[in-house]
């Protein structure tokens, strides 16, 4: 062999893979960093990569992960930085201005909410029946898993007061919700729920009945005061007679 041959350039990974290498000359690591602190250092050889990589040190409020990369074939030592995102506090059921439903509490970026209607009738503790259209909310979070949140929904008609129904397995059960402006607040345990909201009509017969009663009482207030404002008559004289 010649001086000009012993001379000719490799690569790195022609000297890598040469059985007379050195054995930490091809070892290289990977510097995993979270918020300036050093959570964890790989080596691996030269064209390898990692199996596993470190936890994720977590953070309140946040939700944190490696970048996501090829960590299978790896050629140079790096630094990786994790990648922090703030926890969603809202998920809309639809893309509109104003939602017709909103769920409220925390959520990882990949939480997804979805909404499904239906017409229902059924019947209640009390023999009363009732009908409408039922709506089934499902959040779905791949890192939280099914969390509990609130349940925003917007009445159809904001005057109007209402009564929510929410479904237990073959039974309704009546829940008394929370006011937010437009907006019936509901309970969701567990991410799910179906429920149905019904305008609250008054009961005729017990209006009635007030009235009544309203009526009696200030008839009775009329005859107390014409008694205690009538003034006595004058007796007349004897002569008079």
């Amino acid at each position: 062999m010649t001086r000009a041959a012993e001379a000719l350039p490799a690569s790195f990974e022609a000297l890598a893979s040469d059985p007379a290498a050195p054995d930490g000359f091809a070892r290289l690591a990977l510097t995993f960093v979270a918020d300036g602190r050093t959570v964890a250092t790989v080596t691996f050889r030269y064209g390898e990569g990692v199996t596993s990589l470190p936890a994720v040190p977590q953070k309140d409020g946040y939700v944190g992960q490696w970048p996501d990369r090829d960590y299978t074939c790896l050629t140079y030592s790096q630094t990786v930085e994790a990648e922090y995102t703030p926890y969603a506090s809202a998920l809309a059921g639809d893309s509109g201005e104003t939602p017709q439903v909103l769920v409220d509490g925390s959520f990882s970026p990949q939480a997804k909410v979805a909404v499904a209607t239906a017409e229902t009738s059924f019947t209640d503790a009390d023999g009363r029946t009732h009908s409408g259209t039922a709506y089934t909310v499902t959040v779905t979070d791949p890192v939280f898993g099914a969390p509990d949140c609130t349940v925003h929904f917007r009445k159809p008609d904001t005057a109007a007061r209402y009564t929510v129904w929410v479904q237990q397995g073959e039974t309704w059960a009546e829940q008394k919700p929370g006011v937010d402006g437009s907006y019936l607040l509901i309970d969701c345990p567990g991410g799910q729920i179906t429920f149905l909201a019904e305008v609250t009509t008054a009961n005729v017969w017990l209006i009635l009945l007030l009235a009544a009663a309203i009526l009696l009482a200030a008839a009775v207030f009329v005859i107390i005061w014409c008694k205690r404002t009538r003034k006595p008559r004058p007796k007349q004289p004897e002569n008079a007679r």
